[in-house]
């Protein structure tokens, strides 16, 4: 049975900001002998969701949520000081998906990794896909696990993998955005949902369970095709703002153009995953984030319409759904 430990402590401090108490709280649990695995899945990843929802639901300020997230980190940190020496065997890489800034999952991955005795590379932030190509021939790696916090950066998930399974790497997946159907879609050999669920499955004699990727599809293929010009229709999306006035309060094209990147690496995802949601979804949260700029996210939505070129049935028929 999974050890249970209870977080109403930890999260007491951590809503207090209060680092020593927090660092106190760990400490405790590591001399009543819990692991670091489950102090990660029990404690520090359930509190660090309730961060989130706090944030995105705008009883926190972002100020908040970033002091709060950095205390999870600095807790991290405390927990790979106690972590044992690396055994002697394959490396794994720990990566996020493209386009993913919510690195503190996949720091969570690798100190419980490292706590068990396994050696790890973890790559924090995001890395564009082609450069693992590289890096994974110079570590030669077992496994790579891949992480993803934000439902629009699935399309970002499925790069990373894809690049990992053409040098033969076996590749997992998880984080807050993936479930089961989606590890499947994206093409990972497995969807481990915590911690311990990878761990386990490092654990099982004989080499690592490999899986046929999906054969690539038609949302594939048009997902693939509105990454390549994704550059582009951010610039356009850009431009058409500007020229209606509706930048009011944004200093530059840039910062529009980075609303409108958001929102199209949200459709790249829902066309690839064919879920409607996925976009609806994450068009609602921008909003709520930023309620001041409302107006100008909805008008974006409505430009995407006319800036997607001909022959992109499913990312209109997404834009089409959310109107």
């Amino acid at each position: 049975m999974p050890e249970r430990v209870s977080n109403s402590a930890y999260q007491t401090a951590i809503f207090a900001n209060d680092l020593d108490a927090a660092r106190a709280v760990i400490d405790d649990m590591l001399e009543r002998g819990v692991s670091a695995a489950a102090i990660i899945d029990e404690v520090i990843a359930p509190t660090q969701k309730t961060i989130g929802d706090h944030w995105q639901s705008g009883e926190w300020t972002i100020a908040r949520e970033h002091a709060a997230t950095e205390i999870s980190s600095r807790m991290a940190s405390f927990l790979e000081t106690r972590s044992p020496p690396p055994r002697p065997e394959g490396r794994i890489l720990v990566a996020s998906a493209e386009g993913e800034w919510h690195s503190l999952g996949g720091l969570l991955v690798s100190v419980g990794l490292r706590s068990a005795g396994h050696p790890v590379t973890s790559l924090g932030g995001p890395v564009p896909s082609g450069q693992l190509i590289p890096l994974i021939h110079d570590l030669g790696p077992r496994l790579l696990v891949v992480s993803c916090a934000m439902p629009a950066n699935l399309y970002g998930a499925k790069k990373v993998i894809e690049v990992a399974r053409e040098t033969g790497l076996a590749v997992v997946a998880g984080g807050s955005a993936v479930t089961p159907a989606r590890a499947l879609k994206l093409g990972s050999y497995a969807y481990l949902p915590d911690v311990r669920s990878l761990l386990n499955y490092l654990d099982r004699k004989g080499p690592i369970p490999r899986t046929l990727p999906e054969s690539r599809s038609q949302r594939d293929e048009e997902a693939s095709r509105l990454a390549r010009i994704t550059g582009e229709l951010s610039a356009k999306l850009a431009s058409a703002v500007m020229a209606e006035q509706l930048g009011e309060g944004v200093d530059t094209a840039r910062d529009l153009g980075g609303d409108g990147l958001f929102l199209l690496r949200a459709l790249q995802s829902a066309v690839l995953l064919d879920e409607v949601d996925v976009f609806g979804n994450h068009l609602n949260w921008q909003i709520e984030v930023d309620p001041e700029r409302s107006e100008l996210t909805r008008r974006i939505v409505e430009i995407m319409q006319t800036v997607i070129p001909p022959g992109f049935e499913r990312s209109r028929a997404v834009l089409d759904a959310v109107r």
